[in-house]
């Protein structure tokens, strides 16, 4: 009786999934595997390395910050989308001074996109466009339907992101090397081995074989225990672990898409593009070509 009522959880948690995961038979799988073979992580405490970089960057007024991110967004033709977004920022108090202390609670290591903290210098203007980009939405749509929203989750605030770099560069004659700082950041992340990333590779081996159904899924999943005894707790369900593992690539891939984006002529569509699969998955074969994966990891190595 009891494992009648095991398998019956797993099952439903198993139609759970494929509910939102329809895009995962259009993704190609090798991606995940090509972006371990070609990342060497380096040694980087990247907290403090932040903070260290932060601080020897020159001052910059946040009445300027805002200007010079609208620029970038226009870029795009998203200045409106900065200005609604910034609107409901700032009337909710959402941006606040931070701090290079890393014992305060303000310190600007903690910041996100609901709480924007600010180190007073140039690189505002990149977390101002990081931030905002988590906010915006294709078609201004907000509710989160398929497990691509979590793989494309950084990607469009690094494709702003890199271009704030680039522009302040271009434009103002200032380069902040933001870029350098978000691959020492990429580089710095390392691939954990847990439950999740087990369940990970098991829905990875499925669509290597173009399988992925109820009954090739359960019958991996309940060949291995570990696994069994996880899922069949109440908390815990496939898509939360497929997401931890996404959102842990999420910075590669908003990194490498995001160096190919201000890169392309085409940028204003390819973001268009990444915000609309982001909430409605993707429909038709998706992979990143193996030299845009090695071409972004190359540029530069451990600066530290």
């Amino acid at each position: 009786m009891t494992n009648i009522i095991i398998n019956s959880d797993l099952t439903k948690k198993i139609f759970s999934f494929l509910e939102i995961a329809n895009s995962l038979k259009f993704l190609d799988s090798s991606i995940f595997e090509t972006i371990d073979k070609y990342k060497e992580n380096n040694d980087i405490d990247f907290n403090n390395y932040y903070l260290e970089y932060i601080s020897g960057l020159p001052k910059l007024d946040f009445k300027t910050v805002v200007k010079i991110s609208r620029e970038i967004y226009k870029v795009y033709d998203k200045e409106q989308d900065f200005d609604n977004i910034l609107e409901k920022l700032v009337s909710n108090y959402c941006i606040s001074n931070g701090s290079l202390n890393p014992n305060d609670d303000n310190c600007i290591t903690k910041a996100h996109e609901s709480r924007v903290l600010l180190s007073g210098t140039y690189y505002d203007v990149v977390l101002l466009c990081h931030e905002i980009g988590h906010k915006l939405r294709y078609n201004n749509f907000t509710s989160n339907t398929d497990i691509m929203d979590d793989f494309f989750f950084e990607t469009p605030s690094i494709i702003l992101e890199l271009a704030a770099n680039d522009y302040l560069r271009n434009n103002y004659g200032v380069d902040i090397k933001a870029d350098q700082l978000r691959n020492d950041h990429v580089l710095s992340i390392k691939r954990n081995n847990s439950i999740d990333r087990n369940i990970f590779l098991t829905i990875i081996e499925i669509l290597k074989k173009e399988k992925l159904n109820t009954v090739n899924l359960y019958n991996a999943l309940t060949k291995n225990q570990e696994i069994m005894e996880y899922l069949c707790l109440q908390n815990h369900s496939i898509e939360e672990c497929l997401a931890e593992v996404f959102l842990n690539y999420s910075y590669d891939i908003g990194y490498i898409l995001g160096s190919h984006v201000n890169s392309s002529d085409n940028k204003v569509d390819l973001l268009n593009m990444y915000l609309k699969y982001k909430d409605n998955g993707i429909n038709m074969p998706f992979t990143i070509s193996e030299s845009m994966i090695k071409s972004a990891f190359i540029p530069f190595r451990y600066t530290k």
